[in-house]
C-alpha cells in the first residue's frame, strides 16, 4: 500500500498563565485551501488561566498571513475596548512563513506605503498596539516580535539594533499596583 505524506503535521503548543495582573490573548487565522475562505479567532485569559472573552469571524478570501494579521488586529481592538492595559499576545501559527516574507510587510516603511487593503490593516495594527500601555509579545519568531514592538513603542530607529535589544521583551515586568 502506498504511503501518503500529504497529511498535515501535528503542532504542539504549550500555554502558561501570564504574570499577575496581565491578560493573555491567543489569536489564530485559518484558510480553507480548497476555496481560499478564511476565518479568524482568539481568546483572552486572565492570570489564573480563566476564560475572559473569545471571538471569531469569517474574513472572506485571504492568504494565511493576512488571516493571522486580521486575527491580531481584531484581538487588539477588543483588548482596547475591554480596557486591558497589560496584554501578552500569543500567535503560534504565523511563524510558518520565512522571516524575510514577514519583516518587510510589517516594517514601518512598508506600512507607510499604503497600496492595498491589507496595508490599511497593518497600519491599524500598529495604531492599536500603540494605544496599549504595556504589551508583551510572545511570538516564536524574535524578529517579527521586535518589528511589532518597535512600531508600538517607537523606541527604535534602526533595524541594526535588533540583536542588542532582543531581550527587552522578556524583561517587561508587571506593575506593582495592578
Amino acid at each position: 500500500m502506498p504511503h501518503n505524506d500529504n497529511h498535515e503535521k501535528t503542532k504542539h503548543a504549550h500555554w502558561s498563565n501570564p504574570p499577575q495582573c496581565w491578560i493573555a490573548l491567543n489569536t489564530d487565522g485559518s484558510v480553507n485551501t480548497s476555496n481560499g475562505k478564511s476565518s479568524i479567532g482568539g481568546f483572552f485569559r486572565n492570570d489564573s488561566g480563566s476564560w475572559i472573552f473569545g471571538f471569531s469571524r469569517s474574513i472572506g478570501i485571504a492568504d494565511p498571513l493576512q488571516a493571522e494579521i486580521w486575527a491580531i488586529h481584531d484581538g487588539l481592538n477588543i483588548a482596547w475596548s475591554l480596557g486591558i492595559e497589560f496584554l501578552q499576545l500569543y500567535d503560534l501559527t504565523i511563524y510558518d512563513d520565512p522571516p524575510e516574507s514577514i519583516i518587510p510587510l510589517l516594517s514601518l516603511e512598508a506600512a507607510a506605503l499604503i497600496v492595498s487593503p491589507m496595508d490599511f490593516v497593518i497600519v491599524g495594527l500598529f495604531e492599536e498596539m500603540a494605544k496599549l500601555w504595556f504589551l508583551a509579545l510572545y511570538l516564536l519568531m524574535a524578529a517579527f516580535a521586535l518589528m511589532i514592538a518597535m512600531a508600538a513603542t517607537k523606541e527604535f530607529d534602526d533595524l541594526d539594533r535588533i540583536e542588542d535589544e532582543g531581550k527587552h521583551l522578556e524583561e517587561i515586568e508587571k506593575p506593582d499596583d495592578c
